[in-house]
C-alpha cells in the first residue's frame, strides 16, 4: 500500500518516531515528481523573511531646487532575519510539547502543492506560497485493516520550502496545541524528530543560496 502526504511552510504532531526515515533530495529535472506516482501525504515547510521598513534609515531630503534631479541612493545594508514556524502537540503519555513541520494528507483530487498550503493555513492560520521542494521523507509502518489485519504502508512525505503572507495563529483549527516561530537555529534544535531537523538545515541551506 502506498500513501503520500503534503508537508507546509515550516513541522506535525507526534504519533511515536517513524521508523528509520530516509531524506531525498529535491528530484532533478526530468524526474516524475510523486504526484505523478503516487496519491499525497505529505509535510511541508515554511520558511518567512522579515524585512522591517523600520530597520533603514529614512532617505535625507534634497536640497532645495534639486527635487527633480536623478540622486543615485544607497540602502544601508541590514541582515535579513528568517523565521520558521512549527506546530506542536503534546505527547499522550509525557504531555511535553513535539515540535514538527505542519503537514497533512491529501484530500481527493488534491496536489501535494495545494494540501500543503490548505495544512498550512489549517495548522498555523498562516497563508503561505510555495517557493520550491525542500524533500521527500520516506518511510514503512504497519497499519490494521477493517478486517484486523496488519499491513505493511509505505509512506512518503513531501516538504516544501515556503514564504508567509500573512494570517494569524488565532486563527487556525485547534488540531495542534502550540504554534510558535522559531529562528533557524532553534528549530534545529526543537525540531522533534532527526529527518526534519535535516530538513531545515537544507532549508537554511537554499535560502543562504547555497
Amino acid at each position: 500500500m502506498n500513501a503520500l502526504r503534503a508537508a507546509a511552510a515550516l513541522p506535525n504532531a507526534c504519533d511515536g518516531a517513524p521508523p528509520t526515515p530516509t531524506v531525498t533530495p529535491t528530484p532533478t529535472a526530468g524526474t516524475p515528481s510523486a504526484e505523478t506516482v503516487a496519491a499525497c501525504d505529505g509535510d511541508c515547510h515554511l520558511a518567512r523573511q522579515i524585512c522591517n521598513p523600520d530597520d533603514f534609515d529614512a532617505f535625507p531630503a534634497p536640497p532645495p531646487g534639486e527635487e527633480n534631479e536623478p540622486r543615485q541612493r544607497v540602502m544601508p545594508h541590514k541582515p535579513v532575519k528568517v523565521a520558521v514556524v512549527l506546530a506542536a502537540r503534546r505527547h499522550p503519555e509525557s504531555g511535553a510539547l513535539v515540535w514538527t513541520i505542519p503537514k497533512g494528507h491529501l484530500e481527493p483530487g488534491e496536489s501535494s502543492k495545494a494540501a500543503a498550503m490548505r495544512e498550512v493555513r489549517e495548522e498555523t492560520g498562516l497563508e503561505a506560497e510555495i517557493e520550491q521542494q525542500l524533500g521527500d521523507i520516506t518511510y514503512w509502518f504497519a497499519r490494521r485493516d477493517a478486517e484486523g489485519r496488519a499491513r505493511r504502508v509505505w509512506k512518503r512525505v513531501r516538504f516544501f520550502l515556503m514564504r508567509s503572507r500573512g494570517g494569524r495563529f488565532r486563527d487556525r483549527d485547534r488540531e495542534m496545541d502550540a504554534v510558535r516561530w522559531f529562528s533557524l537555529d532553534e528549530a534545529e534544535r526543537a525540531a522533534a524528530f532527526a529527518s526534519e531537523r535535516a530538513l531545515v538545515q537544507r532549508a537554511r541551506a537554499l535560502l543562504a543560496g547555497g
